[in-house]
């Protein structure tokens, strides 16, 4: 066996672990907060976070800098907008992810916030408006602890081993959008509008394994390895938007222009190392070495054209709000690049990159609002497709959220002086097939590519909304 790695056995003990760890890894960060490859995860404004984001052609507060920067420019009283959601509460399942009948679990709950928006007054501005946001496109967050001390026949040697596996891993995603939205009304129920966003993309995903066996002969060995790949990216986005509003209907089409690179860096670290007191016994058949820092790279990321539109009709004292939005793939891209290196006891190169695959998505959602007393009551659905691709190696893959969600939302707003309150609930849940982690009986060292069973996510939201109106009178109380 070549000196740079372990023998088979410890390779499936590592492999097994890896596995294990990267799948509670992809779990876990579900419920901390947007998936990493949702586009509807995130809604923005008191309405739109009601309405499942259905309000392209609809919008008619601030979270127009997002949704639709043509409405800026015709719903001149809109104020400051300050749109959070207070807890989101996720559960992830993996069916017989540990042998038949031993699902796995993992639950999270975490605080979020979402958008800051404020219109800037100036007299020389006239028709034209400006709007100040600042807004969380995309944000994951998790931090994994897992062992398994087992005894079993691993080795080639007869008898059984004692096994000790211990995990630690992280994974960091938040991107974070800062604009100043410029609109112009073209007529008196047309208005045209572009949110020139700078983006700050910031990745982390690190992981630490150790691997420890004993046989019956009184061999030990060990074996560890240490894993950190971050970046920061920096890139311009344009929203563009075009809205018609009237009394009773409504119409808006967006476009979000490809993305422009703009400056990145990042870092990629790998140590790994292993030993045994007998290498005549199969745990290592040679002690081994790799250890690489790089700590000046360069980064990147890319995103394609997007392209939506909605409506919004008035019948009788009930609206009705559908939108629908598609999402363009970039082309397969390496975010962090490394330099492969080779192992300081020799061996194959060792490859420590992030890489992001990702795949073209269509969403719709549609939405009911309906006065009741003096309170707006809100109800919807809509689709948030995975942009991930699922047939990726996924050790060598950075894009961790794989399967289709529907969400469901629901709850009412009141309006409490100068400032609209809203509260609501929405819950999301979806399924994709995975692959089996391990047998009960064996530990094999290759992901079966069989997807012989399923991840599942069941996400609860509960949300706060509050709007303040910038008008110095009560109107509309």
């Amino acid at each position: 066996m070549s000196s740079s790695a372990p023998s088979r056995a410890v390779r499936r003990s590592l492999s097994a672990c890896t596995l294990l760890a990267l799948l509670l890894v992809g779990g876990a960060a579900q419920p901390a907060s947007a998936q990493d490859s949702h586009y509807w995860a995130e809604q923005y404004g008191t309405r739109a976070a009601l309405l499942g984001g259905a309000v392209i052609g609809s919008v008619a507060d601030l979270s127009g800098v997002y949704y639709n920067p043509g409405a800026i420019a015709l719903n001149p009283d809109a104020g400051f907008i300050l749109s959070a959601r207070a807890y989101r509460v996720g559960t992830i399942t993996i069916e017989d992810a540990a042998g038949d009948g031993r699902d796995l679990s993992s639950s999270a709950t975490r605080p979020i916030a979402t958008l800051l928006a404020t219109p800037l007054t100036f007299g020389f501005l006239g028709s034209h408006r400006l709007v100040y946001s600042v807004l969380t496109r995309q944000q994951f967050a998790t931090d994994i602890l897992a062992y398994r001390i087992d005894q079993a026949d691993y080795l080639p040697p007869p008898g059984d081993e004692d096994f000790a596996g211990a995990y630690t891993g992280s994974a960091r995603l938040r991107e974070t959008w800062t604009g100043l939205t410029w609109a112009f009304p073209l007529s008196e129920k047309v208005g045209i509008g572009i949110s020139p966003y700078l983006a700050l993309r910031s990745r982390e995903l690190r992981s630490q394994f150790l691997v420890q066996a004993a046989t019956e002969g009184g061999d030990v060995g060990s074996a560890i390895r240490i894993r950190t790949r971050r970046f920061k990216h920096w890139r311009l986005v344009n929203k563009i938007g075009l809205s018609y509003q009237s009394e009773r209907f409504s119409l808006g089409v967006n476009t979000t222009t490809p993305s422009i690179s703009l400056s990145g860096s990042g870092l990629a670290s790998y140590n790994s190392s292993g030993t045994s007191s007998d290498l005549t016994s199969g745990f290592i058949d040679e002690p081994y070495l790799a250890a690489n820092v790089q700590p000046e790279l360069s980064s990147t990321f890319k995103s394609g054209w997007i392209v939506g539109g909605g409506t919004g009709v008035l019948l009788g004292a009930t609206r009705l709000h559908a939108s629908a939005e598609w999402f363009q793939a970039p082309s397969t891209f390496v975010a962090l690049e490394a330099d492969d290196f080779t192992p300081q006891t020799g061996g194959d190169p060792i490859q420590n990159d992030i890489n992001i695959n990702l795949k073209s998505v269509f969403n719709w959602g549609v939405g009911v609002e309906q006065p009741l007393g003096g309170a707006m009551l809100y109800a919807a659905v809509a689709t948030d497709r995975s942009a991930g691709v699922p047939d990726v190696d996924v050790l060598t893959d950075a894009v961790l959220t794989k399967y289709d969600l529907t969400r469901i939302s629901g709850g009412a707003s009141f309006r409490l002086g100068r400032a609209d309150l809203m509260l609501g609930v929405g819950y999301a849940g979806g399924s994709s097939p995975f692959p089996k982690l391990f047998d009960q009986d064996e530990i094999d060292p290759e992901v079966d590519p069989t997807l012989d069973t399923r991840i599942l996510l069941s996400q609860w939201t509960f949300v706060i909304g509050v709007e303040l109106l910038r008008r110095d009178d009560d109107e509309g109380n």
